[in-house]
């Protein structure tokens, strides 16, 4: 596990995990979420077990202990910042945009402009926010339309921001090529009842691999 600070303002505490594999994922935290502990540190050792690479960072709002706030762009930079260090960094590793919550929005925000090749990521979406909590008739369909390649929704049944149906229906209407796969049981936070983080993250982990597999890249 290397640990750094990427270049940002303020710089961006993360830590990587390389494997000598083909893939590897910028796992991006939630609102609730951290990206050195729960379930994105569990999911980051479940994805090292399949040699798929990783990094973790937090986001300005973590770092200034603050709340996120209804401005993405600050989100978005930090991104991409993260973005290309990593894939200048470990250039021989095909990185994948991976983000939970307001991150998974983010994910598909930045996807088409992080790469300077015309090259546009793969993406994962764990818990993509459809609507603000137990509001389901506000839905914000905007960042669904920026999907330019080949992306991965993976929605709980039990969240309150869109379950995997729900999402499903929308990203038909932007795109039809987009699969949509489910956490049984588990809410926005990507909790289960009476299951660790670690079950919880070997699921995910589980699907991830196999959508990458299915990937012609």
């Amino acid at each position: 596990m290397i640990k750094t600070n990427i270049e940002f303002n303020p710089p961006l505490p993360a830590e990587i995990a390389i494997h000598n594999g083909k893939w590897g994922l910028i796992l991006a935290h939630g609102e609730r979420t951290h990206h050195d502990r729960g379930i994105i540190l569990s999911l980051s050792k479940k994805l090292s077990e399949k040699k798929i690479s990783s990094v973790r960072f937090a986001f300005p709002f973590r770092v200034n202990g603050s709340k996120p706030g209804k401005d993405t762009s600050s989100l978005d930079e930090a991104f991409k910042a993260v973005y290309d260090h990593i894939s200048a960094t470990y250039p021989e590793i095909t990185w994948v945009l991976c983000g939970h919550g307001i991150a998974a929005a983010s994910a598909l925000r930045v996807a088409p402009i992080a790469s300077d090749f015309g090259e546009v990521p793969p993406i994962v979406c764990l818990n993509y926010p459809l609507y603000p909590p137990n509001k389901p008739d506000r839905v914000d369909m905007r960042a669904l339309g920026a999907i330019m390649g080949e992306a991965f929704f993976l929605q709980g049944t039990d969240s309150n921001r869109g379950d995997p149906t729900r999402v499903r229906n929308s990203i038909r209407m932007m795109a039809e090529h987009v699969h949509v796969g489910s956490i049984r049981g588990a809410n926005y936070q990507l909790q289960v009842k009476d299951k660790t983080d670690d079950r919880v993250a070997y699921w995910i982990s589980n699907d991830i691999d196999k959508f990458l597999n299915d990937l012609k890249y």
